[in-house]
């Protein structure tokens, strides 16, 4: 059973690294934000609370009505949807169950809650620990979060299981690299070009690699270095 804890605000989901630790802000998504700048908060709620009543199911209207209880505090609220979301991808009967999850993520992270999008990615690797896809999602979710050792952790995990995945190569290099390991750094962005040299991530390897020789291995001076710690659904 899983257990959320909302307050203003924490997230805690069962024996989870990290759980409980406190949200500095609140993000909402552009369109939650445009219910913002016009004042209609509580309409809005109100109008998406009736929603759901009529259509449980429906994963936009919850996501949406999580992020919104979450600004205006309904903890309650808040905490509820994210079970009922949770309950959703659990019943799922596509095999591919690690590929929901991730995705909600990825819509949660959309909408501007990136503290409920980290959920969905902890609970994907929970539940789905040997899926490359889980690991990925959540490597970048703790990459963008600056959490380098987890974030690495993470990277190696992801390409155990799938060595091919550029992106994930590229962005342990670049944690290495702020890690001062700056060999394992040239590795790991040497083998993405190898792979693939006409692939986005390769491309970004070759930056790197010719940039490290005009810079003298300064990995804080390179320029968009995080470019690619995005979220997929490979």
């Amino acid at each position: 059973r899983v257990v959320y804890i909302v307050g203003i605000v924490a997230a805690q989901t069962r024996h989870r690294v990290g759980a409980g630790k406190a949200v500095d802000r609140i993000v909402v998504e552009p369109a939650v934000q445009h219910v913002i700048s016009c004042g209609a908060l509580d309409e809005r709620w109100q109008a998406l609370e009736s929603a759901i009543k009529a259509q449980s199911d429906n994963l936009a209207t919850l996501r949406e009505f999580a992020a919104l209880s979450l600004h205006l505090e309904k903890m309650e609220a808040c905490q509820q949807t994210l079970k009922t979301l949770e309950t959703l991808l659990r019943s799922t009967v596509e095999t591919n169950q690690p590929l929901y999850f991730c995705n909600e993520g990825i819509q949660l992270e959309r909408l501007g809650g990136s503290e409920l999008a980290k959920i969905f990615f902890e609970l994907a690797v929970e539940y789905f620990p040997d899926s490359a896809l889980a690991c990925y999602n959540l490597a970048v979710c703790r990459h963008r979060h600056r959490d380098v050792k987890s974030a690495l952790v993470l990277y190696d995990a992801a390409l155990r299981l799938k060595p091919e995945i550029l992106t994930a190569l590229v962005n342990r290099g670049v944690l290495r690299a702020r890690q001062g390991d700056w060999p394992s750094a040239l590795t790991d962005w040497q083998t993405a070009l190898a792979l693939n040299p006409e692939h986005q991530a390769a491309k970004m390897a070759r930056s790197f690699i010719m940039l490290s020789r005009v810079i003298g291995q300064q990995p804080a001076a390179m320029p968009g270095a995080d470019a690619l710690a995005i979220y997929d659904l490979f």
